[in-house]
């Protein structure tokens, strides 16, 4: 006698679509580090200048508030960087479980719900992970003297 065994799918199509934007998706994930990365190329040439030795005669004059132009481009690389978070976090839900309405203002069609939901959690990691990384960087701003 033979038993016939048949074995779960391990990847099934499913026809569901999410009304998830794409923009959203790509902020989502991209938002956070592209902030970090954009304070951190800001925020180094600006203590270089100020750190620039002082026997050297410089072309550009100094900037005096250096470090409200360094908490500044913080602050804005965090809001930035939460907003992905937050954009991050409404694809997560908008994708799970129930899908919302279709919408029909959009003419491209829509990704499949299991990318979105991927793309939506790398999203969370990628903001949660640069929040971190801003929030440190904008810390030793304040507790370090920035030419020593």
């Amino acid at each position: 006698m033979v038993a016939l065994v048949s074995a779960p799918l391990l990847v099934t199509e499913r026809s569901e679509r999410s009304t998830v934007r794409l923009w959203a998706l790509w902020f989502g994930l991209l938002g956070g580090p592209v902030a970090w990365t954009l304070q951190l190329l800001i925020d180094y040439p600006l203590v270089a200048h100020d750190c620039f030795p002082d026997a050297t005669l410089r072309s550009v004059p100094t900037i005096d508030s250096l470090r409200l132009l360094l908490l500044l481009t913080s602050a804005i690389a965090l809001a930035v960087a939460v907003l992905a978070l937050i954009t991050a976090m409404r694809s997560w839900r908008a994708s799970g479980g129930v899908l919302a309405d279709a919408r029909t203002d959009s003419t491209d069609e829509a990704p499949p719900v299991g990318r979105v939901r991927f793309m939506a959690l790398g999203g969370i990691f990628a903001s949660a992970l640069t929040i971190l990384g801003i929030v440190l960087h904008g810390g030793f701003i304040l507790m370090l003297a920035p030419c020593r």
